[in-house]
């Protein structure tokens, strides 16, 4: 009887160990994820908002931007003195006669305040649908990290977006200095999140 006794208890306590041994994994894992996340986003805004100067307005104009060696040389310092040794560029654009496409222009034309239109753009933006947002590559994206991950609308809309694939945190964001609403220049930054704990 106390062979049993002691036994259960044993076993017991081992289930127990095993169990709080588990779930402090899962929880480093998943938390190593977020910081990673966190991270590439950090990361991605800053270097949106250090390497556009000027800002393009075209994508004529932002493909010619980032083919210059000087542009490419500058974008690799940039990300490379934050960290990111993988950067990728995309050309994000509303589509058509929408109604930020006509704000900008009305805005050029001086029909329409910059003030007044910018407060009009949010809600015209989460008005599109995603059929209305194109998205162009204009420098191979992070490896892990596929264009489809990345929602255009949601970055017009937000400034950046992010997420994970496997072992690699990604983020795409938008310089907060852009002079046109309907389009952006997105930089896409990747992050390896520590798994091995």
């Amino acid at each position: 009887m106390r062979r049993r006794l002691l036994a259960t208890l044993l076993v017991v306590v081992v289930a127990g160990l095993i169990s709080a041994g588990l779930g402090t994994f899962l929880f480093a894992r998943g938390n190593a994820r977020q910081e990673a996340e966190q991270l590439a986003l950090s990361r991605a805004e800053a270097i949106a908002d250090a390497a556009l100067q000027p800002t393009p307005r075209t994508f004529g104009e932002s493909r010619d931007f980032f083919g210059n060696p000087r542009q490419q040389e500058r974008l690799r310092q940039v990300s490379g003195s934050l960290g990111v040794r993988q950067l990728g560029v995309l050309y994000v654009e509303v589509t058509g006669d929408s109604a930020p496409r006509v704000l900008s222009s009305q805005v050029k034309r001086g029909e329409l305040s910059r003030e007044d239109a910018e407060k009009m753009w949010t809600a015209t933006f989460e008005s599109l649908s995603p059929d209305q947002v194109s998205t162009k590559v204009l420098s191979p994206l992070p490896d892990g990290v596929q264009i489809e991950q990345i929602d255009p609308l949601a970055l017009l809309i937000n400034g950046s977006v992010g997420g994970s694939n496997g072992d690699v945190a990604f983020a795409a964001a938008i310089s907060r200095f852009r002079t046109e609403p309907h389009m952006a220049v997105a930089f896409v930054a990747g992050v390896e999140a520590s798994m091995q704990i």
